[in-house]
């Protein structure tokens, strides 16, 4: 059940934070799979590499065990940029790249 409320709490902030950077950043335009896509990606991500980076921060650096949720989100970011699919499509404008657009 904790896992279901995690998997369900992180495409809701996934998708509030796409929106958000819709209507926040200029040229900036989101398609439905783009979006689908980016937000499987990265939900799938940060609950493969959250567990793995707290084990990590606890094992050699307790005290900063806190920004385990920063680093983790970090790099999910960073692994939803690799596939083509989600950079591709997930936003498209001026000045936007295929590696530099998912976030």
């Amino acid at each position: 059940m904790r896992l279901l409320f995690q998997l369900v709490s992180q495409c809701v902030l996934g998708a509030i934070a796409l929106i958000v950077v819709h209507f926040a950043l200029p040229g900036v335009s989101l398609s439905v799979n783009g979006f689908l896509a980016a937000i499987g990606v990265f939900t799938l991500a940060h609950m493969i590499l959250g567990p793995f980076v707290l084990s990590v921060a606890l094992h050699y650096a307790a005290p900063l065990a806190g920004g385990v949720g920063l680093v983790a989100t970090l790099l999910a970011l960073w692994v939803a940029t690799l596939v083509p699919t989600v950079s591709r499509s997930a936003a498209s404008g001026p000045g936007s790249s295929p590696r530099s657009s998912c976030g």
